[in-house]
């Protein structure tokens, strides 16, 4: 009798273990499927709404007319963007010298129908990314109200020599769709969203050919897009994060707790607006720097860093 007690007794310690392991296990499943991660990158934006097509097909109309073309080259030379007015001189004067060129060519119809195909194809493009955050406009998957936090952080559309994203019209769109909180963004990519420590910028030493044959030298560049976690997430190998993904983290943080603002006692602390005579916390983590031999072949790195790395080696 004494045996089979101790046995069941036995049995029933590790019953209870085995169903709070499983549970768990249901729960960590549930948080995977219901965390998604949605991505509009500006590639796909450009491929899917006709910008690309519609840059090549001007292209070939401009090299196929030989007046449009050099009056185009002529104009390109220029710019009208200057504070020095003699600069701005050397603009009119060419522009005025071929205005008729310029003007015959792209007062032709296929101009205007482009422009009009772009408009529909960049709205269409956005609204169904918009669209597949929930089944539809203001309802979720399963009937349920969507509301999405959006950051309330304002920053430019593209920075010289870079393709521009949609920001002001993504943001009005998602407005128009489903319901928004706006949460203020102090810290929200700064700081880990499990362990709530400053993250740790990420430098990368790149070879790079110098000027004279044969001869190259080690620079150091910012990953612009990549941060590093020098806490808990070092010790489980999940280190190295995405600014922009611990961002959304954060923020969804924010609107979960009712923060909206930054100086909200609802937030966390380490996202909260330090008070008059408080210590402020640290802005940024001391920077990882990368060895120059793991440029080319570390996976954590974004993939145009990689490139980079691999083409200058």
């Amino acid at each position: 009798g004494g045996g089979g007690g101790g046995g069941g007794g036995g049995h029933r310690g590790r019953g209870p273990r085995k169903k709070s392991g499983v549970r768990r296990a249901h729960r960590k499943a549930a948080q995977a499927r219901t965390a998604q991660k949605l991505k509009l990158t500006r590639n796909w934006y450009y491929r899917a709404s006709g910008i690309d097509e519609a840059s090549r097909k001007g292209k070939k109309w401009i090299e196929n007319n030989d007046a449009a073309s050099l009056a185009f080259e002529a104009l390109r030379e220029e710019t009208s963007k200057t504070s020095k007015p003699e600069e701005y001189r050397r603009y009119v004067n060419v522009y005025n010298n071929n205005f008729e060129a310029l003007w015959q060519e792209k007062l032709k119809k296929r101009w205007a129908n482009q422009t009009q195909r772009l408009y529909g194809g960049k709205t269409r493009v956005l609204q169904r990314f918009v669209n597949s955050l929930g089944g539809g406009p203001g309802r979720g998957r399963n009937n349920k109200k969507v509301i999405v936090a959006y950051g309330g952080a304002v920053f430019p559309s593209g920075r010289r020599h870079e393709r521009y994203v949609p920001v002001k019209r993504a943001r009005r769109m998602t407005r128009q769709t489903h319901s928004t909180a706006i949460i203020d963004e102090f810290n929200t990519s700064k700081m880990c969203p499990t362990c709530e420590v400053p993250l740790q910028e990420v430098m990368a030493r790149i070879r790079v050919e110098d000027e004279e044959p044969g001869q190259f030298r080690f620079k150091t560049i910012t990953v612009r897009e990549h941060r590093r976690c020098n806490d808990r997430c070092a010790r489980e190998g999940t280190s190295h994060k995405n600014r922009d993904v611990v961002g959304a983290q954060n923020i969804l943080k924010c609107a979960k707790a009712g923060g909206r603002k930054e100086v909200s006692e609802r937030r966390p602390a380490c996202l909260r607006r330090p008070a008059v005579g408080e210590a402020p916390h640290p802005p940024m983590g001391d920077a990882h720097l990368l060895r120059p031999l793991t440029v080319e072949g570390d996976r954590r790195l974004p993939k145009k860093i990689r490139m980079r790395g691999r083409a200058q080696m």
